[in-house]
């Protein structure tokens, strides 16, 4: 039986899309192999959010040319932000790799896994295929054996903040929010494979608006902890400008939440969050966490904080 081998780089949002692919491999008929030396397909779920991902993921790529020259049938893949980012680069830079897919094509990378099954070796995917979207695509949410325990499930793609230090914007688009019918429907899949904590991700996961009718993230939270077979659920990563009450005032309803969040600070100092472009001051970021632990007084945060950005003073960097 054909095996796949699967990387991933990076954030938890290419966690949720490996899971997807994992997925959408098994349902072409793949078992999963544990060495890329084992499998017929090579698939690396790139990062492009620092240098250093981007020249581990060109290693990485580098370093399967040696399993393809040992076996030319073994298909090398190459997708997520840097695949986005460096689609025709890649043609030129590495040509052994045989598929690029970009952050939103993960049902043009399952029709490709379906026809490089052991019996049709030869077809060609080129990188130049017609795609379709990952959101509401068909096949998204296929429940199977390695969602066990842990499911991850993407509420949104994108962002519209463009923080001005960060490249998902440019690589992955602008805010794109999935129904909630269909968000809900894959959380009883994955629950249904085994799943019992469902993590909701998003770039910004908290600004969550359903297209249809304005529910926000903590109707969404609301109605995956009404599911019965849902033992916890967490989300990452959230954005200080959608901490509103609302969302305090329902996690303290809901026991079903796992009591810890992530929220990005960056800096303590506002010319600094200026330049970042970060959309609120660190006046209104302590507000706000003071409003949610006022509600939630047992849970946790953690944070991101950079240093170091242009044009930070000895000043700023104390405030942070």
């Amino acid at each position: 039986m054909a095996q796949i081998y699967i990387e991933t780089h990076g954030c938890q949002m290419n966690e949720a899309d490996s899971q997807d692919i994992r997925q959408r491999a098994l349902a072409a008929g793949f078992t999963l192999a544990e060495r890329p030396d084992d499998a017929s397909v090579l698939v690396l779920n790139t990062c492009t959010v620092r240098d250093n991902a981007e020249q581990r993921a060109y290693g990485r790529i580098a370093h399967w040319k040696a399993v393809k020259d040992a076996d030319p049938s073994v298909k090398v893949v190459v997708t997520g932000c840097l695949a986005e980012q460096d689609k025709d680069r890649m043609r030129t830079i590495v040509p052994h790799v045989d598929g690029v897919f970009g952050t939103r094509e993960l049902g043009a990378l399952g029709d490709a896994l379906a026809g490089w099954r052991a019996e049709y070796p030869d077809d060609d995917f080129s990188v130049d295929r017609e795609i379709e979207t990952v959101m509401g695509g068909e096949g998204v949410g296929i429940a199977g054996p390695y969602d066990a325990l842990r499911g991850f499930v993407t509420v949104q793609r994108g962002c519209s903040y463009y923080c001005t230090f960060c490249i998902v914007p440019h690589v992955r688009g602008r805010f794109d929010h999935r129904p909630m019918r269909e968000i809900l429907d894959e959380v009883r899949a994955k629950t249904a494979g085994g799943a019992r904590e469902i993590t909701l991700v998003g770039q910004t996961v908290n600004a969550y608006k359903e297209p249809a009718t304005g529910a926000d993230f903590a109707d969404l939270l609301e109605a995956v902890c009404a599911l019965e077979d849902v033992e916890r659920v967490s989300f990452i990563s959230s954005h200080p400008k959608d901490l509103d009450e609302k969302l305090a005032r329902v996690c303290a309803t809901l026991p079903k939440m796992n009591p810890r969040f992530h929220l990005a600070l960056q800096s303590g100092s506002n010319p600094m969050l200026r330049k970042m472009n970060r959309k609120y001051t660190i006046e209104q970021f302590l507000e706000r966490i003071a409003t949610f632990k006022a509600h939630n007084p047992s849970w946790a945060m953690t944070t991101d904080l950079i240093v170091g950005f242009p044009g930070e003073t000895e000043e700023d960097f104390q405030k942070t």
